[in-house]
């Protein structure tokens, strides 16, 4: 069902108003206690900290009538300050050809794989976040959020069927940062 409701550019279901404020899951707040011999936030010292990790906000739904978004703030309580977190902003149609349902959309985002309908790759990757306090691997690939909100992407999309999904992705250098 929530593949459907990304694919159908977050605008399914009945409502007169286009900005339903109604959402499964509003916000998430990290509290964490750490006990660790060094920090990576210098406001703070090297052992036994308790801070607020993040705060994020989330809104998933209609815009228009074939278009919504889902996106997300978050604040940062070490670094304090705030930032747009992922965000996948869509327009999308269902419609009839020769005789076969499609759904044909786009969407801008900024985090690559953000878009991934069924929510399977990096973007969605366990762990879905980590401390910002205690140190964390030192390498990773690109794609598991080298990128994410660095960038500025563009995706086509077909459903023909219900059964293939066909995509086409540009992503390019964001004139904003994350």
């Amino acid at each position: 069902m929530a593949a459907s409701f990304k694919l159908n550019g977050y605008s399914w279901g009945d409502g007169e108003h286009p900005m339903p404020l109604r959402a499964h899951d509003p916000g998430r707040v990290q509290p964490r206690g750490h006990g660790t011999a060094r920090s990576t936030c210098s406001a703070l010292s090297t052992n036994n900290n308790i801070s607020v990790d993040q705060v994020s906000l989330f809104y998933g739904g209609r815009i228009t009538e074939h278009s919504g978004a889902f996106v997300q703030v978050t604040y940062n309580g070490e670094a304090r300050h705030t930032t747009w977190d992922n965000m996948d902003v869509r327009y999308a149609r269902a419609l009839k050809f020769a005789g076969t349902d499609a759904v044909i959309g786009v969407s801008i985002n900024n985090n690559p794989t953000v878009q991934d309908l069924w929510n399977s790759t990096p973007a969605w990757g366990f762990p879905y976040i980590s401390s910002p306090l205690v140190p964390g691997p030192s390498a990773g690939t690109l794609i598991e959020g080298g990128l994410a909100q660095t960038v500025l992407g563009a995706t086509a999309y077909a459903m023909i069927d219900n059964h293939v999904y066909l995509e086409v992705v540009y992503t390019g250098t964001s004139p904003i940062g994350g």
